[in-house]
């Protein structure tokens, strides 16, 4: 599992605890959350910035989000260069 949805579980427990809490701060379903979470899902740009209004209003430290999106983009980046065939 890569560093984004082991992170996001983190944050998101020590900020929200239950997955629905997190899911209502960024209007989406507590699945998207699991999937996210559970490496399931790569974040959209609009995701990323949903989570890290979510988080700066729950108090996490800049820090914190900065890590975590450096994470999602470095997901984001190996999941579309993995996706290309070499030729």
């Amino acid at each position: 599992m890569s560093e984004f949805p082991k992170a996001l579980r983190a944050l998101r427990r020590q900020y929200f605890y239950k997955q629905l809490a997190l899911a209502n701060a960024c209007d989406c379903s507590s699945a998207h959350i699991s999937w996210l979470e559970n490496g399931k899902r790569c974040p959209s740009c609009e995701m990323l910035r949903k989570l890290k209004k979510a988080l700066v209003n729950a108090h996490a430290n800049d820090r914190e989000v900065t890590e975590l999106i450096d994470q999602a983009r470095m997901d984001m980046i190996e999941h579309r260069v993995g996706s290309v065939e070499l030729l």
